[in-house]
């Protein structure tokens, strides 16, 4: 099946003459595949997608996972989902609810280790964020250079046959824009880390003692502050 919408026959006829492809290319490659398989085989495309034979239909397989669902604070163990608006913004950054937060670096300042506790933890903190954008990063470079990415398939069901069409969309010049722009942002975070990783052994902390503090404070609050909500586990399948 091939259709041009939107194009007059002078449109589609110049377009050929210059080399380019109007028409939107159809394939009924899936109707083969299927009658390939047996009822109840599954099996996993060239993209990674797992699919099934049910009732002579190829039906998509979701990748099940099980996810911990824990948001807890490693001083007094309460669960910050159930905590004030604070303990939700203090616990993604620190791992501690907002109260324990608050006494650990007031003590901190107290013992004269906050200024160089801080310094050294944004650091650690900003090198994680970059290697988390540097791994996207690569990523999309990575899909880039593959043949999928220069083009669009769009997977239409018909019905009761399991007819599919792959409608496939030329897109080579919008991903070579991606790839320039992902490219020069991987060179700016690849020369940040490089900054990062000649500063971070030239801050001092003293560790053994900022960690006495924290084992300190976890003693203390060993059955929890009053008020709080104890950690609860969610499993998600």
């Amino acid at each position: 099946m091939k259709r041009a919408s939107g194009k007059s026959n002078l449109s589609i006829v110049k377009d050929y003459l210059e080399g380019n492809r109007p028409f939107i290319q159809v394939s009924m490659s899936g109707v083969e595949e299927l009658a390939k398989r047996k009822e109840g085989e599954e099996w996993e495309d060239s993209a990674g997608k797992k699919w099934k034979k049910i009732n002579g239909r190829k039906v998509y397989q979701p990748k099940q996972s099980t996810i911990v669902n824990k948001e807890e604070c490693n001083i007094c163990k309460c669960d910050v989902r159930f905590g004030s608006r604070y303990d939700k913004q203090i616990w993604p950054k620190s791992g501690k609810c907002y109260d324990c937060f608050i006494e650990f670096e007031t003590l901190l300042k107290y013992k004269g280790l906050y200024d160089s506790y801080i310094k050294k933890r944004d650091f650690k903190n900003l090198r994680g964020t970059l290697l988390d954008f540097k791994a996207k990063l690569e990523e999309t470079i990575k899909w880039c250079n593959s043949d999928s990415a220069r083009k669009i398939e769009t997977l239409n069901d018909t019905g009761p046959l399991s007819v599919e069409l792959t409608i496939e969309h030329d897109n080579t010049d919008r991903v070579d824009v991606i790839k320039r722009d992902a490219e020069k942002d991987l060179q700016l975070v690849h020369d940040r880390l490089k900054d990062i990783e000649i500063e971070l052994p030239t801050l001092s902390t003293n560790d053994a003692a900022i960690k006495t503090i924290e084992k300190q404070l976890q003693k203390k609050y060993k059955k929890g502050r009053d008020g709080s909500f104890t950690t609860i586990e969610v499993l998600n399948k």
